[in-house]
């Protein structure tokens, strides 16, 4: 621990981090080191260490892709390079209490202007940060899956498409929160609902690579996919009224919805509640008709008139669900 009371740069901390380790002949470490960068948050908590007031810092390493996935697998690396960083930062008056490693900006297509302000070394934007780019967060995430071996979700990612929505962050979570949609084939869903523990992991490696100081990742739901994503304004006819007032309604209720595609004025909605998905096939005819249980996948009427009876309706199916694995 420092004696130095000055608050120094980010670059100061890096390089104080870097001497220690090559002092200890940690050459490897150092240079390693030498290729991350430190973004260190904007808001500080106040803790309490033997009677005296102390700034608690939260700091995160950034990697680029490859070395980040290194880093992940190796935790003596690791450990011995954010005690080094620490031992840099810390004094009396101030300890770093969160040290992460994340991947960089670049990484994951996220402007690098949203991430650090210039001229203040502990500024960041706590405006609605970006979300990552869902090409690269798919990509980075399929290149963890194949580093930890497996092979499984790795497939199923490099076969996937994804999309980013915004999403409540956790009361005691300043960071913008993100909803992942995972977009499978129907085959590729068959095969995650016979192995639940396939979702834990792409969750688990979603998050991994797509959190940092600035955003993190909330729900990660694994839905159908058809050809197309389309806005509900491409939907026409009763189909567009039944569709836009689901979504609405649903929302409401507290189930994550999104639109996957429509044809013919027909459309697929996918609901996500709690880990378990409802598909909703919103067509031409009237009533509510399950077409298949397995999948929860439901038609419902265009024409149908009580759309909060359907609302309900869906929900009490995903609530079903999750009270069944209990």
């Amino acid at each position: 621990m420092t004696d130095d009371s000055a608050l120094p740069t980010s670059a100061e901390v890096m390089a104080r981090a870097r001497h220690a380790l090559s002092a200890k002949g940690e050459r490897r470490l150092a240079d390693i080191l030498g290729r991350l960068r430190l973004q260190i948050d904007a808001v500080v908590d106040t803790w309490s260490i033997s009677g005296r007031p102390v700034l608690a810092y939260r700091g995160a390493l950034l990697a680029p892709q490859r070395l980040f996935l290194s880093l992940r697998e190796n935790d003596p690396d690791r450990e011995a390079i954010r005690a080094a960083v620490r031992g840099a930062f810390d004094t009396r008056q101030r300890v770093m209490r969160e040290l992460t490693v994340a991947l960089d900006a670049e990484s994951l297509g996220v402007a690098r202007e949203h991430e650090v302000v210039t001229g203040h070394p502990y500024r960041s934007d706590r405006r609605m940060a970006p979300p990552p780019s869902p090409a690269l967060l798919r990509t980075a995430a399929e290149n963890y899956a194949r580093a930890a071996k497996d092979s499984v979700c790795a497939d199923l990612l490099a076969r996937a498409k994804v999309l980013c929505e915004p999403a409540a962050p956790r009361s005691t979570d300043r960071r913008s929160c993100y909803r992942v949609h995972v977009l499978v084939s129907l085959e590729d869903l068959a095969e995650a609902l016979r192995d639940r523990s396939l979702q834990v992991r792409m969750t688990d490696i979603l998050r991994a690579v797509g959190t940092s100081l600035d955003h993190t990742i909330g729900d990660v739901t694994l839905s159908p996919w058809l050809e197309g994503i389309r806005d509900t304004a491409s939907i026409v006819g009763p189909a567009r009224r039944r569709t836009a007032a689901l979504q609405e309604l649903l929302a409401a209720e507290g189930v994550a919805c999104v639109l996957l595609g429509d044809t013919h004025g027909a459309a697929r909605l996918v609901a996500h509640l709690h880990g378990h998905t409802v598909v909703i096939d919103v067509a031409e005819g009237t009533g509510w008709r399950p077409t298949d249980q397995q999948l929860s996948h439901v038609h419902v009427g265009a024409d149908e008139a009580d759309a909060p009876e359907l609302a309900r309706r869906v929900r009490d199916l995903l609530r079903a669900a999750a009270k069944r694995e209990r």
